[in-house]
């Protein structure tokens, strides 16, 4: 197990063997970083989340409680994780879309609540140039 620095860590959190914290993340209270996984630096991790065993959650992630990362998942930098609650399966259809126009991104914003995650990404990546 390696921890890294300036973190805020809960008490009850649980971090396996071979499991590796990095540097300035806060993780709440019930959560399991099983062995092998790396949460890496600035991350904000929820209440009761369960990292599985060699799971990459890269930095600056977000999570919402309750959430179950599988084993042997990457998660890319700066993706927002949100769980609903009450949590049961069901199959979802995922497509992608590409944002043609300035009006549907500013649609697709108006859906979702800001995050400082939301609130980096619309100032930096949608100016005009």
């Amino acid at each position: 197990m390696s921890v890294g620095q300036y973190n805020i860590i809960d008490d009850d959190v649980i971090i396996e063997d071979g499991a590796s914290v990095g540097n300035f993340n806060v993780i709440a209270s019930g959560t399991i970083i099983r062995k092998g996984a790396v949460v890496g630096n600035y991350c904000e991790i929820g209440k009761n989340n369960d990292i599985g065993e060699n799971s990459i959650v890269q930095g600056r992630i977000r999570t919402a409680a309750n959430c179950v990362i599988e084993k042997n998942v990457t998660l890319k930098y700066g993706t927002p994780i949100m769980s609903i609650y009450p949590m049961h399966e069901m199959e979802l259809d995922i497509e992608m879309h590409e944002i043609a126009t300035r009006q549907e991104w500013q649609e697709i914003q108006n859906v979702f609540p800001s995050t400082f995650i939301g609130r980096y990404h619309s100032r930096k990546h949608t100016r005009s140039k």
